[in-house]
This record gives C-alpha cells, sequence and structure tokens, in this order.
C-alpha cells in the first residue's frame, strides 16, 4: 500500500470537516463514502498481510484505529503485526489496550499472557491467564487458558502448581488433549514420577500420532528406563518422518545392542499367514477396465525400494513367464509358498519352489501370473531390504499379476491388475469398513480419478509404471484394505471419473479442510487452477477477513455448522496445538544452512484461505526461507504437520525463541475433496455426486469406461484383514447427533449434479 500514515491522517482530517460543514440531508452520502473508504482499507489490510506486507498492514488498521472504527478490531490486528515482526513489547501494549475495551474476551486476555511470557514476566502472564478464565466466551477459550498457566508455571519453576492447570485443560478441549499430556509428562518427569510420564505421554502420542514432539518425548523416557525395544520401535518410527536426523540414526545404532532379537522381527510389520481371497471357482463379467501397473513398497518420492529375498503364495494356479512372453512354468498349484531371491555372487535373480528347489534363474523381468483375472491373487510376504525406513514393508495381498525387475542390488516389483481391481484396495483403505456408502462412492471417484490421471501422464520410468502406492500418489496395499462397503462403492460407480473440458481431471483430496477448501490458483501448478475455496457447510460461513479473524478462527472451535462435524471422525483432524521447540527447528535447519539461534519465524506469504505458503526462519548467524508445505514441514515437524494452516505463536527467553506454538486448522492440503466432510455430508443423506459437487463445482461427472448395466461380482475376502486395534467409543456422539439434526435442517437429501 502506498499511501503513508500521514496521508492516512489528513484524509480522516479531511472526512472530519466535510461532515461538520455537510448539511444534515447530504450526511448520509458522506457517511456511506466513508464507510467504502473503510471497507477498502480493511481489505487492503488484509491482503497486505496475507502477502507479508506487514508495514502496509499496519497502517491499514492504525487508520481504522484512528478513524474510531470497530471494524476488525485495530488493536488486536496491530498487536499480531507486531508479534508477526518479532515486536513483542508493541505487540504486548496492543493487547493490553485491547483488554481494557468493554468487550474483551478470553481470547485477548490469553494472548497478553503469550506476550508476558515471552517478555519474562511468568507473575503477569499468570494474572493474565486467571482474567482469561474470567472472561471467556466457550471452553476453547479456558482450554487455552489452563494450558498457558501450565506452562507459566513451569517456566517459573514451579512444576508442582503446573500439574493442576495442565489436568484442568484435558478437560476442557479435544484439539489441546494431545499438547496438554504431552505437557504433563513433561512436568511429572521433572517432579520425579517417571511412571506417570510414561502413561501422559503414552495417552499424548495415542491421541495424535502426528505429534513429533510427544513421540521424541516418550522414545527418550522409554530408552532411560530401560525399555529398548519400544525405544527403537519409536525411534525407527521418528527416522522415518525425519529421515535426515543424524541423532535418530546414532540412537538407533545404540539402542540396536541391548536388543534380544534382530530388529527386523520386532518391528510393527502386518504379517499374513495365507491369501485372503478364495480359491472357488466363481463367475465373473467382463467389464472392459484398463489396466494399470503400480510400483510396490514406496517412500515418499514415489519410487520403489529394492529388496533381495520375498515369499509368495497364490490363491490360484499360477504360472512363470519370461521377459519375452515364453512361459517356464504352468498350471503350479496354489497355496504353496514360493520364494524369490537375489544372489550377489552372481548377480541371479531365483525362483525357488516350496521345497527350495531352484525353478527359474534371470537377470531379466519376468511374471508370476495366478490364473482367473481379478479372482486370482498373490500373496507377497516377509520382503527384506536393507533399509525399512521410510515405506511400509508389511505383507500385501494383491490382485493381478506381479512383475520381478532385476538391479544390481537385487529386484523391484511392480504389480499389474485391473483399474477396478486396484480401487477396491485404495477406496478401502482411504475410508474403512464402517462409511457411509455416498462417501464411499466419492472416494471412488476420485481415487478412478487420481488413477486415471497418473497413467494418462505416461511418464517414462524402468519399470514402466503408472503409479506408486504410496501416499505420494495414492496408498494401495491391495486385498489387505479391501472392505466390502468400499468395494460396493467402486462397483456402484463403475467408470465414473472426474473431468474439466472433456478430460480426465487433476484432483487433490485432504483429511480436513479446516472450514474452507483451498484455492487452487494460489498455487503455480496450473492442473490446480480450476479447484476453488468452497465453505465445508451446507450454507455460507464468513471466512476470516483480517489477522485477528484468522487467529480467532484456528484457536477456537470449529462452527457447529460444518459437515464435519456430523462424522464421528477424531477431532484432532480438524484443530490442533504444537509446541515445538526452537533448537529442533535450527537442528533441522542446519542440513542446509547454519543460522545460529532462532529469533523469530516470519510468514512471508499465505494463500486467499490463510495458509501458509513461505515463510522465513530468522537466527543470529542468517536466515532461511521455505517455500511450498514440503519444505515448510521440513523444517518445522518433518512429514508430521498436519497442514500449512496455522499460526505462530512464540514464547522467548530474552532475544532469543524457547518454542513455537502452532494453532492449526485441518489436516492436508485443503485442496479438492474433504473426506470429513463427505463422510458427513453422507451421513446427513447426500449423494455422491451431490458431495463431489460441493468440493469440485467446475468439474463434471463422466464415464469412462464401462456401462451402467454391466457390474462385476467380485469375491471379498473370506477373513477381514487385521486392522489394529478397534478405536475406543466416540464420547461425544450426542453432541455430534445434535449438530447433525441442526445440519440436516438446511442440508437437501441431494442436489442437481454439474454433470
Amino acid at each position: 500500500m502506498s499511501r503513508s500514515w500521514f496521508l492516512w491522517a489528513a484524509l480522516l482530517f479531511a472526512h472530519s470537516s466535510v461532515l461538520a460543514k455537510t448539511p444534515s440531508a447530504s450526511t448520509q452520502t458522506v457517511q456511506t463514502r466513508i464507510d467504502s473508504e473503510v471497507e477498502g482499507v480493511r481489505k487492503e489490510g488484509y491482503q497486505a498481510f496475507l502477502e507479508g506486507r506487514f508495514k502496509d498492514a499496519k497502517n491499514s488498521y492504525r487508520y481504522l484505529e484512528v478513524m474510531g472504527s470497530g471494524v476488525d478490531r485495530p488493536d488486536e490486528n496491530l498487536a499480531i503485526l507486531d508479534r508477526d515482526l518479532g515486536r513483542n513489547d508493541e505487540a504486548l501494549a496492543h493487547w493490553l489496550r485491547a483488554s481494557l475495551n468493554s468487550d474483551a474476551d478470553g481470547f485477548v486476555f490469553n494472548q497478553e499472557g503469550w506476550g508476558y511470557l515471552s517478555a519474562g514476566n511468568y507473575r503477569e502472564a499468570k494474572a493474565a491467564f486467571s482474567q482469561a478464565l474470567k472472561y471467556s466466551l466457550n471452553s476453547a477459550q479456558q482450554a487455552e487458558a489452563y494450558l498457558g498457566m501450565g506452562v507459566a508455571e513451569n517456566l517459573d519453576g514451579h512444576p508442582k502448581l503446573a500439574v493442576k492447570p495442565f489436568g484442568l485443560c484435558l478437560t476442557k478441549s479435544p484439539y489441546t488433549l494431545s499438547v496438554a499430556y504431552d505437557k504433563t509428562g513433561g512436568t511429572e518427569l521433572r517432579l520425579g514420577n517417571p511412571e506417570a510420564a510414561l502413561a501422559a505421554f503414552n495417552q499424548s502420542v495415542s491421541l495424535d500420532l502426528f505429534n513429533f514432539e510427544a513421540m521424541v518425548d516418550l522414545a527418550r523416557l522409554e530408552f532411560k528406563i530401560g525399555e529398548n525395544k519400544d525405544a527403537w520401535i519409536l525411534y525407527h518410527h521418528l527416522s522415518a518422518l525425519d529421515p535426515g536426523n543424524v541423532f535418530f540414526a546414532k540412537i538407533l545404532k545404540s539402542i540396536q545392542k541391548y536388543l534380544a532379537e534382530p530388529p527386523s522381527q520386532i518391528l510393527p510389520e502386518r504379517r499374513i499367514s495365507r491369501p485372503f481371497l478364495s480359491g472357488d471357482v466363481s463367475t465373473e463379467e467382463d467389464v472392459s477396465s484398463p489396466t494399470i501397473r503400480v510400483a510396490l513398497f514406496c517412500g515418499e518420492k514415489g519410487r520403489p525400494h529394492t529388496m533381495t529375498r520375498v515369499y509368495f503364495m497364490t490363491n490360484r494356479s499360477f504360472k512363470i513367464v519370461s521377459h519375452n512372453g515364453e512361459v517356464i512354468r504352468d498350471n503350479i498349484a496354489p497355496y504353496n509358498q514360493w520364494q524369490i531371491s537375489f544372489e550377489s555372487e552372481n548377480g541371479l535373480i531365483e525362483v525357488r519352489d516350496t521345497e527350495d528347489n531352484i525353478e527359474y534363474t534371470s537377470k531379466e523381468p519376468f511374471k508370476i501370473i495366478p490364473s482367473s483375472g481379478s479372482l486370482g491373487s498373490i500373496l507377497l510376504k516377509s520382503a527384506h531390504f536393507s533399509n525399512t525406513i521410510g515405506f511400509d514393508s508389511g505383507d500385501r495381498e494383491l490382485r493381478g499379476m506381479v512383475e520381478v525387475f532385476p538391479n544390481p542390488r537385487g529386484f523391484k516389483l511392480v504389480n499389474e491388475t485391473g483399474v477396478e481391481d486396484y480401487l477396491y484396495g485404495v477406496v478401502g483403505r482411504a475410508m474403512g469398513g464402517q462409511s457411509p456408502m455416498a462417501a464411499q462412492e466419492a472416494e471412488a471417484v476420485v481415487a478412478r480419478t487420481t488413477a486415471l490421471w497418473y497413467k494418462s501422464l505416461g511418464r517414462p520410468n524402468l519399470e514402466k509404471t503408472d503409479i506408486c502406492d504410496s501416499s505420494t500418489c495414492q496408498s494401495y496395499r491391495g486385498v489387505t484394505s479391501e472392505m466390502s462397503r468400499a468395494t460396493k462403492g467402486v462397483q456402484e460407480t463403475l467408470g465414473e471419473v472426474l473431468s474439466y473440458n472433456g478430460r480426465v481431471a487433476k484432483v487433490e483430496w485432504n483429511e480436513d479442510c479446516g472450514g474452507f477448501t483451498e484455492d487452487g490458483s494460489d498455487y503455480p501448478d496450473p492442473t490446480l487452477k480450476h479447484l476453488t475455496s468452497v465453505a465445508d457447510a451446507p450454507t455460507a460461513l464468513i471466512a476470516p477477513a483480517s489477522p485477528a479473524d484468522l487467529e480467532r478462527w484456528i484457536h477456537g472451535f470449529p462452527p457447529d455448522s460444518l459437515f464435519s462435524n456430523a462424522a464421528a471422525v477424531k477431532q484432532t483432524f480438524s484443530r490442533w496445538v504444537r509446541i515445538i521447540p526452537a533448537d529442533f527447528i535450527r537442528q533441522r535447519i542446519q542440513a542446509f544452512e547454519d543460522i545460529g539461534k532462532i529469533k523469530r519465524i516470519r510468514i512471508d506469504r499465505r494463500s486467499k484461505t490463510g495458509r501458509v505458503l513461505q515463510m522465513t526462519v530468522i537466527g543470529a548467524k542468517g536466515r532461511w526461507t521455505a517455500e511450498g508445505f514440503s519444505q515448510i514441514q521440513k523444517a518445522l515437524s518433518p512429514h508430521s504437520l498436519r497442514s500449512s494452516l496455522f499460526t505462530v505463536t512464540p514464547v522467548k527467553d530474552g532475544r532469543f525463541v524457547q518454542f513455537f506454538i502452532l494453532w492449526g486448522a485441518g489436516t492436508g492440503s485443503g485442496l479438492g475433496l474433504c473426506k470429513n466432510g463427505a463422510l458427513g455430508q453422507a451421513s446427513l443423506g447426500r449423494d455422491w455426486r451431490a458431495i463431489l459437487a460441493q468440493y469440485f463445482p467446475h468439474y463434471q461427472i463422466q464415464r469412462a469406461y464401462g456401462s451402467p448395466s454391466i457390474k462385476k461380482r467380485v469375491q471379498i475376502p473370506e477373513k477381514k484383514p487385521l486392522r489394529g486395534k478397534k478405536r475406543s467409543k466416540n464420547k461425544n456422539w450426542k453432541k455430534r447427533k445434535a449438530v447433525k439434526k441442526k445440519i440436516k435442517k438446511k442440508v437437501p437429501a441431494s442436489s442437481p449434479s454439474k454433470n
């Protein structure tokens, strides 16, 4: 914004003069002009904030402050801007002024408390948090106040006094549970109660598997008390999240010598004894589905990992086919365990039968093909890799055939199967077995669109794959993840995809959009430009229009009207809090550049919905800029930062930051399909076409192949694969039931398709 503070003052004087001299009949017209000017300044101020032009934003809110406008809470906005500029004293002064207003609530006093903490004034901080409790409008503000009081007592050297407020924080908000348990564990450890600390850390991690800091605390304590096996598993998982962390690699080696069994035997991996699909004869009708080639055992980069040995078993008779199409062995009996192994001495891949006899050797690719198409399956068992960090190395059963690709260090595997058969495992893994049918169908269309979009790219690679099996593309474990409702959802939407201008569209999805989906126009990828931001609600929501609005939106509970509130999902998906030590961030950035002790984090640019697009970490020796969610996540919390929709509250110790509190909303990119919102819409009676129209208003639904009259009868696994521990019953079912009734009044059972 080019206008200076003096121009704002002059404009104010001019407006005042006009009002004084204008006849009463014209006062309304002048007031309209002033209101229009205020609205323009308001919009310019928020746009400047989103673009990281904090000085211009401050000029706007100073003008609003001088105008005496109650719009956008000028003091709150100025406080947030000064905080983000690293000017804690100025920010604190604004919070003090805001707290004198008659409408000051718990949010204002909480921010004042954090400001006092950064100033090292613990007594005033505790007083501010006490005031926050008095003036809180909801339990979210109370939870933040109790969290602040506990942190203040710990920093003030009174861990005994911190236990109570942390305990009360646990009763006020589901969104602060994980961080409150983590802080409780740290407090109990300081008080010399390792058993209580262990229980608290375990609770923190179980409530939020993305809480990286709580996992570190738990792993350290497990190692300290001699629980070497559990400590090794935790550090192995942390290494997968943060593969560049040298400390984790060192401690894994040091713990390993204390283990009673080989590491490969203690990893909690999925193990399957025999195929789930039955070998009984069953009829099948052709649906003319195209095939898709899936790279198996992929990591973050979407490339298959090299293995040196794997066992396999088929549910139908199978054959081995060489690279040139020659059938090496045919009609081999099913349910016998065979082995594929790499011999480093001669570089050969050996295929051995159940009696350990060598049946085939090769340095060229070859295929294992069960009979009966999609009714035939291959179970891959006990795959051996030199390193299992960063990908799922567990057993998996796959429909279709598997191709083996030798290389100088071993071999890689590719699964070739029909797109519809592939989708059974994808949708089952994405939506689970109990999700409403309309949500399963919507996910099936999105997953099919994704598969065909990747297939259309035709990216060349040695294994000639179309897509990977990791979340980099879309997560796939084959029959292992299939669920009957998910399979039906795929069948009921046979061949249906989302398209734009007649071509398969690029789609995205996320676990929870936090209230608003993201606008693709804020990203450089041109394939995302047709994804528009929409409210995840049946009626329009008032989007944040100022820094204070955004801060309050993220600190508070999500509105009851959100579709996601009608779905029984984990509450940490929609709102979350993380406390990240500044030293953690410094250590990660040191892999790129040594910037010294951290002074502050500056958010350089946000999207229209408030998501962070670029940030700079400023230290004593220099600064480091991260652009895009991947880089931002690597700096703040590798693979465990829930979303880029967050604000940052620093707590300093003198000139440098001790830790950052991240207040966040949503899980995932926010682009495209909001899975929790889809679940909520389905539970309210919306059909899959209406669900997709909500999130993809510019896309059309069309059939890429198949016919509505063709239905494919596919066998569902005889036994339900192990899904881990049963989820506890949702304790908030009464509240969710009330929310469903409230939303259902506003939502028609279905709405017209965009087709």
